[in-house]
């Protein structure tokens, strides 16, 4: 058997049976759990006809699909590069939240396509983590919100949800190779599409997909699963970041009516965008925040064609308190028989209600973004420095140019720079600006004064602060831990001590800033 072949289940869902059984099928086309429409957008253009009657974010142009290009390899079922890059990211987001109020604090799922992924995630979540009490925190208030932490595979996550999905694609070139093979397991199956759309529809607020391989890596031919056509247009849509996310803003109005309010709100200052969204339900008029233009102080609804052609003002106003509300938008609403009696009366008190919103507390959820995001453009224009390690090492590491060419570590007298070991600790805790020398000087001094003191079982070849690490430190200028996954190459990140990355880096980058 095919190490691919092992997860591949072809049974027919239960849905599916039914649909055998019953002659008249009735498809449920409100769609509440997204909150923004691009989380959903994929799988109605691709599943449902564009059916789905979906409802735009308060933000103009939002995508919360994230694509982290993870660069492994693929070997035994298992990518471990990918399994160590999800499960950093994962108490990163864990600790982020860990203070937040329990009610607010958004929910976390993880899965990966195949069981020994999972269990390699899952083995290397519970290493990581162990003894950090922030992760523990947080864990303990996902579970008592009824949503806990999850670890799945493709094949049982269906009935699942989460605020954040975090996902890894697992496969990739096998060692050696620079593509991977055409096998994707359960994906290239005849339920492999299914599953995708079941993967891909799990997030309230924000998908992060791993991969360790593009789009340009899939090439379904004419007898290859819809499964595989599927995960080629998935992977497409999430590094153009949606391709059309833009069409969300600035479209053709409804009615004269809209235009008409849209016009007078022009001329009292605010940026106006008509009939927001993607798909489904679309707000008339889209009011951008002054203070804030890249999120919508609210949306103005006019009564015209679309609000006669709903069914009741019950629905209508369910819709606008239920779903909108809860997705961020303050609605406001301008009735056409008092406009047309008095339009520069309603346009004061439109204007009034608008500055009124302005003043309240953001109540916007505000994003969470992950570390080094990648989308094709930037891949296309990132400039690589010269390799700190042997070039067959960092052929698939995308790293950032440094900020200037500096003379490498390794070329320097460190002779010299032993010789004045002493007053390491007083360059380190000066706030004067450091030569590279006298950085060199102060992160080794950080490290065997206090970091080597501090550790209960200190390996210095594992340390934050070993030679190679500060060597990249300075050489790639990381002065935010931010900067940790795109600045830093993988073959340095993964035998790192976590928890001296989680106690120092920030830290470290502070001195870091301080390079002349």
């Amino acid at each position: 058997m095919d190490d691919d072949e092992e997860d591949q289940i072809d049974d027919e869902s239960i849905l599916e049976r039914c649909q055998k059984v019953f002659n008249e099928v009735r498809r449920l086309k409100w769609h509440y759990r997204s909150r923004c429409e691009s989380l959903i957008r994929f799988s109605n253009e691709n599943f449902y006809e564009s059916s789905l009657i979906t409802f735009p974010a308060a933000k103009p142009g939002a995508f919360s699909v994230d694509l982290l290009r993870a660069n492994g390899t693929y070997q035994a079922r298992r990518n471990l590069t990918e399994a160590e890059r999800i499960s950093e990211e994962a108490i990163e987001f864990m600790r982020h939240f860990a203070r937040s109020d329990e009610e607010s604090m958004p929910t976390l799922g993880i899965v990966a396509v195949n069981t020994d992924q999972r269990d390699l995630i899952s083995e290397t979540l519970r290493r990581l983590a162990a003894n950090d009490e922030l992760v523990d925190e947080f864990m303990l208030k996902a579970e008592r919100k009824g949503e806990p932490l999850f670890v799945k595979n493709l094949e049982n996550v269906q009935g699942d949800e989460r605020d954040f999905i975090f996902i890894s694609m697992t496969y990739g070139p096998e060692p050696g190779q620079t593509r991977p093979r055409q096998r994707f397991g359960p994906i290239n199956t005849n339920q492999g599409h299914r599953r995708l759309n079941v993967l891909f529809s799990r997030a309230r607020i924000r998908i992060a997909l791993f991969t360790s391989f593009g789009s340009e890596d899939v090439k379904p031919t004419e007898t290859s699963k819809e499964g595989v056509h599927v995960l080629k247009r998935y992977l497409e849509y999430a590094e153009s970041r949606g391709k059309s996310a833009i069409e969300s803003i600035s479209q053709d109005a409804d009615s004269d009516f809209e235009v008409e309010v849209a016009k007078r709100l022009r001329l009292r200052g605010y940026h106006v965008d008509l009939q927001v969204g993607v798909t489904g339900y679309k707000i008339d008029i889209g009011v951008r925040n002054p203070d804030a233009p890249e999120s919508f102080l609210a949306g103005v609804e006019c009564d015209g064609a679309r609000y006669h052609s709903s069914k009741s003002a019950r629905d209508r106003d369910r819709l606008r308190e239920e779903v909108l509300g809860g997705l961020g938008w303050k609605i406001v609403r301008v009735w056409s028989t008092d406009w047309f009696d008095n339009p520069d009366r309603e346009t004061d008190k439109l204007v009034t209600r608008l500055e009124a919103i302005r003043r309240q507390t953001p109540s916007i959820y505000q994003d969470y973004r992950l570390h080094g995001t990648y989308t094709v453009s930037v891949a296309q224009t990132v400039d690589e420095p010269e390799a700190l390690e042997p070039a067959e090492l960092l052929a698939d590491v995308p790293v950032a140019a440094p900020a200037k060419p500096i003379e490498p570590i390794s070329q320097l007298d460190f002779g010299a720079l032993l010789d004045r070991a002493d007053d390491g600790l007083e360059l380190l805790n000066s706030d004067r600006s450091l030569s590279e020398q006298e950085a060199v000087r102060a992160l080794r001094a950080f490290r065997d004064t206090e970091i080597k003191a501090r550790m209960d079982e200190w390996e210095p070849h594992r340390s934050i602060l070993r030679d190679g690490l500060i060597e990249t430190f300075i050489k790639q200028r990381v002065i935010d831990p931010a900067e940790w996954f795109h600045k830093v190459p993988q073959y340095l990140r993964s035998g790192t001590d976590a928890v001296e990355k989680r106690l120092y880096l920030e830290r470290i980058c502070e001195v870091i800033e301080r390079l002349n």
